[in-house]
């Protein structure tokens, strides 16, 4: 019996149960964070991230002020991304928006007529949507200089929204077609695609502008839960209606088996709710009964239902197969190294692969006479022989921030649409090669062309209001410097929540409540240091939220239990006092540090707590 005490007693001596309590905190703060949808964490480690990037900027232009030279491994901005700005000075020069479209041409004449086209840009995005028609004698225009500079990308929007009539599905079906023949959709898929969203419907370039531009990808982009744009969609998901079947209420299982999906082939059917929503059926129901029997008795509840000829209640199943389209960022990205959207590997929730990468490299710069090649894509001086872009699930890419807005900071080149647009500064196309400029300053870089005036195409982001044409930049140049953001596996991340949940049990065990409390602010403050760093100088974002609360959650606990239950030994030893004592030497025994006679009386009841 005594025995049994005893390990009772070891068992709840405090600095086991400070180990306990670290490993109860470890499990509870791992599960919330990393295999739930608990917000709270999430959302605190994207306001940190905001931090970071805040944080990497200001350093970086203290650092420049103070004329030092940073050897860092993450900031990069390539001089190849140039911003040319639809601005409130070419307003005042030019009229106010929108511009004509024989307007909005003249920076692809300027751009094109020069007189060594080694001088020319590589690629230029106009981020302006051309969806609908203008004055025959304006599109003439824009069509014939998209068509003269030859190195155009434009841009379509995707919308979940399925069009309502077979002639509007046929109609935007067959252009699509026509776009994937002029630049191919992503081919090369794998991972569980059907985790991507999936949009039902597109707006796109007129057709007489996209027969003639060199490529296009969609521009849509979607915020996080705190309504700040983050992340890249580099891989959308089209759903194309190809069939509508309708299943008999009454005999619903058997006319259900005989239906077959090719997921292998991308195809995947789906019921609509009564909210509008389509909900996709898994392959392995058709193949078992029960399933169909429970799925038919969800649709009698919920699904919209329609009527046959004999006025039979009928279930609509829709069949859809997807296709991936390439971001406009990603085909620009593909474009500066050589590639077609056709030829990467997409690997969800993991990368896009683009093998053997080139760039264009000027090997002669010769102002007026220059001359260039596609070379291997080099790092430090060695051929890359693949290039992985990191994607999640849903196939976003985490956009690295590079700083606040251009016409704040300068991150990036940014020029006024004006400069390329006065008409008397612009060489006829037929004029002699005396008559065209050596140079537009646009030498091998991939242009933008975007709104950059306040209210025009803000987006909220880390840095605060940045036009829509920055974002892009800010994606792209996080490509093109192959400067990606990572998060290390789960199992460091579980580590370091693991480690700082036990050191948190051990010291809040055996000091002081304040000292265990100052000392865990320390070495927190020094992990904030230390995650500012290695984000600053490797990209990686290590979890400070999770481990951070892990600490105080188990200090707090710790603490808890050793007033609850010290208090009550407390109170015990008192009353065991009173059997042997007057009350008179009781008080003094339970007010430690209060001479020679506290001493004996505390020797005393230590003895006593033996016995019992």
């Amino acid at each position: 019996m005594a025995n049994k005490k005893d390990k009772r007693r070891k068992f709840l001596d405090i600095r086991v149960i400070g180990i306990v309590i670290g490993l109860l905190v470890f499990a509870a703060v791992a599960f919330l964070s990393e295999a739930t949808d608990f917000q709270l964490f999430k959302n605190m480690e994207l306001s940190l991230l905001d931090q970071y990037f805040r944080y990497r900027e200001e350093a970086a232009q203290e650092q420049a002020r103070e004329g030092v030279t940073r050897t860092v491994i993450g900031p990069k901005v390539s001089d190849q991304i140039v911003i040319i700005g639809i601005d409130s000075q070419s307003f005042q020069i030019l009229g106010g928006w929108p511009w004509p479209r024989d307007v909005q041409a003249r920076v692809l004449q300027s751009a094109a007529r020069i007189r060594n086209q080694q001088n020319r840009e590589q690629a230029m995005l106009l981020d302006v949507f051309y969806f609908d028609p203008h004055p025959p004698e304006e599109e003439q225009v824009l069509t014939e200089s998209i068509q003269e500079n030859g190195r155009v990308f434009l841009e379509n929007v995707l919308d979940n929204e399925l069009p309502a009539s077979d002639a509007q599905r046929r109609r935007m079906y067959a252009y699509q077609d026509f776009l994937f023949r002029q630049y191919p959709p992503l081919t090369r898929i794998s991972g569980d695609w059907r985790e991507l969203e999936h949009f039902m419907s597109e707006e796109s370039p007129l057709p007489r502008f996209a027969a003639v531009m060199k490529g296009f990808g969609h521009a849509s982009y979607r915020q996080d839960r705190d309504e700040v744009y983050r992340r890249a969609i580099l891989v959308a998901r089209f759903s194309r209606l190809t069939e509508e079947t309708d299943v008999a209420a009454g005999r619903f299982v058997e006319e259900m088996q005989r239906i077959t999906v090719d997921p292998d082939n991308f195809e995947w059917i789906a019921w609509k709710d009564k909210h509008g929503f389509f909900r996709r059926i898994p392959e392995s129901v058709l193949r078992d009964p029960n399933a169909l029997t429970s799925l038919s008795a969800e649709l009698r509840a919920e699904a919209l239902t329609d009527v046959d000829e004999a006025s039979n209640p009928v279930f609509r199943i829709r069949r859809f197969k997807d296709y991936f389209i390439p971001s406009i960022v990603l085909s620009l990205a593909l474009n500066y190294y050589h590639k077609t959207p056709d030829q990467v590997e997409v690997r969800l929730g993991e990368y896009i692969r683009i093998p053997d990468p080139e760039v264009y490299v000027i090997t002669d710069p010769d102002v007026s006479n220059p001359k260039g090649e596609w070379q291997p894509c080099r790092v430090n001086g060695t051929p890359v022989r693949e290039i992985r872009i990191p994607i999640d699930k849903e196939g976003k890419l985490l956009i690295n921030f590079m700083g606040s807005s251009s016409d704040k900071s300068n991150t990036y080149i940014m020029r006024p649409f004006y400069q390329y647009a006065n008409p008397g500064q612009i060489p006829q196309a037929d004029a002699p090669p005396e008559q065209m400029p050596i140079s537009r300053g646009l030498r091998n870089s991939i242009a933008v062309v975007c709104a950059y005036a306040q209210g025009m195409d803000e987006k909220t982001t880390p840095f605060g209001l940045m036009y829509g044409g920055e974002v892009h930049a800010n994606a792209l140049n996080t490509i093109i410097m192959q400067n990606f953001l990572y998060t290390p596996p789960l199992l460091v991340t579980l580590l370091m929540i693991l480690t700082a949940a036990l050191f948190a049990g051990v010291i809040s065990s055996r000091l002081p409540p304040l000292l265990s409390l100052f000392i865990s602010f320390w070495l927190i403050s020094v992990y904030f240091f230390v995650v500012i760093q290695v984000f600053d100088n490797n990209n990686l974002i290590l979890n400070f939220s999770a481990p951070t609360i892990a600490v105080f959650i188990t200090i707090l606990s710790v603490v808890a239990y050793r007033v609850i239950f010290e208090e009550r030994d407390k109170r015990r030893i008192k009353l065991m006092f009173t059997k042997y004592v007057s009350p008179a030497v009781v008080e003094p025994a339970a007010a430690p540090g209060r001479g020679a006679g506290a001493r004996r009386s505390a020797h005393f009841a230590s003895r006593i707590g033996r016995r019992d």
